[in-house]
């Protein structure tokens, strides 16, 4: 299933097309926005969320990481189909939302 929701440009804000919210998929921005935010910022969901940018400054296990990442995508109904975490702390991630 493809979400459709507002989108956001580059720098976070909201894009406007004719005066209205642009409603476009989604699913590459909503897996962005779980990667970035850390646990608790997501109100409603408390414990969505990985906190990338925390991580990139401690140790590093690539296997736990994506075991992490995967967690944190299953909390949001995300059906991962690959995900790849290099040793350069690249992450790539195709996934489908189920609900």
């Amino acid at each position: 299933m493809i979400s459709k929701d507002l989108t956001l440009n580059a720098d976070n804000e909201l894009i406007i097309s004719n005066g209205d919210f642009a409603i476009e998929q989604t699913d590459d921005q909503n897996i962005e926005a779980i990667l970035i935010a850390e646990k608790g910022q997501f109100y409603e969901f408390p414990l969505l969320g990985y906190g990338i940018t925390r991580r990139l400054y401690g140790s590093f296990n690539r296997l736990k990481e994506r075991k992490d990442i995967r967690e944190s995508l299953r909390r949001d109904n995300y059906d991962i189909i690959t995900l790849e975490v290099t040793n350069d702390f690249e992450v790539f991630v195709d996934a489908n939302k189920t609900k």
